[in-house]
């Protein structure tokens, strides 16, 4: 790596570490309140024995992940609090929310097929997917671990490279930390955008209708009424009406008969 190159290399990973340091940054534990929060939110989960009990206790979850503390293993709770209250389209919600942070947790995987029931479904995988083929098993905040670490390792060969002239091994071993590190900021951009930027949904009740309009007076938009735990992207809200899309098709459904993450 010629010392032109290595300047430019440096120029490039700067910013790129500079966001994954602030990512990972934001991973900070909770305080004293929160903690005594999920204590009480863990022992109400123990003493549970009714659905009333277990909405009780998924309630406190969301006080938890309001303050801003998101982790998997709480999501994953709420989830088996929501399920046991017999509310699987919540469930589902909480689940998919878990995955994010537990990718490779088998038994959140199965819980959430349990859920989903005839929902169950699976998508085939985009070319996108084929390319960052980790997407699925690494966790967001581990992307963001390894992109950084991908752009610190590139930055301290690009540094060395302006001190001494590189050679043969070493010049490819930079270039190809750079294009892994490339590859991983974007795959954890990937998921920012699927996860951040796009909201999805859950239908919570037993049916909800979807309609052509945002109004009880337009037709409906399928022949059949949309079932507990039918997940969808939001496209747009409208007072009290939520515009879905979903992979039959699109629709207005009241906001109510839906949680929206």
């Amino acid at each position: 790596m010629t010392p032109k190159n290595a300047a430019f290399g440096l120029l490039c990973l700067l910013p790129l570490m500079a966001l994954g340091l602030l990512l990972t940054s934001c991973g900070s534990g909770p305080d004293k309140a929160v903690s005594r929060k999920l204590q009480e939110a863990q022992a109400a989960f123990l003493d549970a024995a009714s659905p009333g009990d277990y909405l009780s206790v998924a309630a406190l979850y969301q006080e938890v992940l309001d303050k801003g503390f998101m982790n998997g293993a709480i999501l994953f709770n709420q989830g088996n609090a929501f399920m046991r209250a017999g509310q699987k389209g919540r469930a589902v919600a909480a689940y998919r929310q878990a995955i994010r942070y537990r990718a490779r947790d088998e038994y959140l995987k199965s819980n959430l097929e349990l859920a989903l029931g005839p929902n169950a479904s699976r998508s085939a995988r985009s070319l996108v997917d084929h390319v960052f083929f980790w997407q699925e098993w690494l966790s967001f905040p581990e992307k963001i671990h390894a992109a950084t670490a991908a752009c610190a390792l590139a930055l301290l060969l690009a540094l060395a490279g302006l001190v001494r002239k590189a050679h043969g091994l070493r010049r490819a071993l930079g270039w190809a930390l750079f294009l892994a590190s490339l590859l991983l900021v974007a795959s954890a951009a990937l998921d920012w955008y699927r996860h951040d930027l796009i909201r999805h949904g859950v239908v919570v009740v037993e049916e909800a209708t979807a309609r052509k309009g945002n109004a009880e007076s337009f037709a409906p938009a399928f022949s059949e009424a949309l079932t507990e735990g039918a997940e969808f992207t939001l496209r747009e809200e409208r007072g009290d009406w939520l515009h879905i899309e979903l992979d039959a098709g699109s629709g207005w459904i009241e906001a109510h008969d839906a949680v929206v993450y």
